[in-house]
């Protein structure tokens, strides 16, 4: 695959994963310099500010990181600086986490992947009966999205929190489509996910995730914040100054809701190529194209991640009022890049970064 191929497809991933999340209207495009380091902090410099919130990036090939750097402030309130140990939230790049941690499962025969959603759930509607847990991985449940199609604040009165989650749709099991008909996204079927993982593991979903990934991976500037656990006092704040989001405290674990850093994201993402955490044909199933299009999108989707039409190319973006993250993976290349950001659409388009990197990929 040539290295033009290869930036058409990044590119168009990140025009369709995003969902319009990030914005280039206020990116300043400084275009290729001589080199890697020299044309991504041309760009950086140029979009962002020391004192404001900001991102952090990191482009690895190889086992070899070939740039990374950190701009501007997790908490302006603490003068704290970005920097590669920095705790973001990863809205919904925490999809990839559940589905692996559901695959483990799979592979130690704890669950099947044709078990019905009732089998763990039970006082769930029975109307849910024919919903699998891969209809929840590949967002072909019907099930309507708690924060995109409904109003999560109104529904919710009690806190975005998975129990209160379930407990809505005991008693509102209405499907938006006949499951397995089509695909669309859904971040209930993520939450329902994580309260699986719970029932057939006996931990908190929280828990669960320290103990099969965090740990065993020695990333440790990650967990869960659900609604027992507070911020870490050196994470990144929501545009460097709020702890909520879009006003309210979000406590959906599975579909959103896991705090990473760059140096830990990077850890995880060289396990998976690595076949450290779920075995070669674990992650190929993974990563087959489960759903070939979702609602809105010509978006292919496996368990957890967008994967390419025409490729072995799988990425996930995530948007969380001000949190902005995305990671794209090139197996062939053995090649990957991550963004972290807290700065919304005031940071530079990651389409348009991604971009000017691909020049430079072997």
């Amino acid at each position: 695959m040539s290295v033009g191929h290869l930036i058409k497809i990044i590119v168009f991933f990140f025009s369709i994963a995003i969902c319009g999340c990030q914005s280039d209207n206020y990116t300043i495009k400084t275009g290729v310099k001589a080199t890697l380091q020299e044309t991504l902090d041309t760009a950086l410099t140029a979009n962002l500010s020391e004192n404001k919130a900001g991102m952090t990036m990191m482009l690895v090939q190889n086992g070899v990181i070939k740039y990374q750097r950190s701009m501007g402030m997790a908490n302006k309130n603490t003068s704290l600086a970005i920097n590669e140990n920095t705790g973001f939230r990863l809205a919904s790049v925490s999809k990839t986490f559940t589905a692996v941690a559901i695959m483990q499962l799979f592979e130690q025969g704890s669950l099947s992947l044709d078990d019905s959603v009732l089998q763990y759930l039970p006082e769930l509607s029975p109307d849910w009966q024919a919903i699998t847990i891969h209809h929840l991985l590949s967002h072909q449940s019907g099930i309507p999205d708690f924060y995109n199609d409904l109003n999560a604040s109104k529904i919710l009165p009690n806190g975005i929190t998975n129990q209160n989650i379930l407990n809505y749709f005991v008693t509102n099991s209405r499907l938006e489509f006949e499951t397995g008909t089509k695909a669309d996204y859904s971040n209930t079927g993520y939450v329902l996910l994580a309260e699986i993982i719970t029932r057939v593991s006996g931990l908190t979903f929280a828990d669960h995730l320290n103990q099969t990934i965090f740990l065993p991976l020695n990333m440790k500037h990650s967990y869960v914040l659900d609604e027992n656990t507070f911020p870490e006092p050196s994470d990144a704040l929501n545009f460097a100054t709020k702890d909520k989001i879009f006003g309210d405290y979000f406590h959906a674990t599975g579909t959103a809701s896991q705090v990473s850093s760059l140096t830990d994201m990077s850890i995880f993402l060289n396990a998976l190529l690595a076949n450290d955490i779920i075995k070669a044909d674990t992650l190929a199933l993974m990563l087959k194209r489960h759903s070939r299009s979702l609602s809105g999108s010509e978006s292919s989707y496996g368990y957890g991640a967008f994967i390419s039409p025409t490729s072995d190319v799988f990425n996930h973006s995530g948007g969380n009022d001000g949190f902005k993250t995305f990671f794209v993976v090139n197996p062939d290349k053995n090649a990957f890049i991550i963004f972290l950001g807290n700065g919304g659409d005031t940071l530079p388009d990651y389409i348009y970064l991604t971009e000017l990197a691909g020049n430079f990929l072997e």
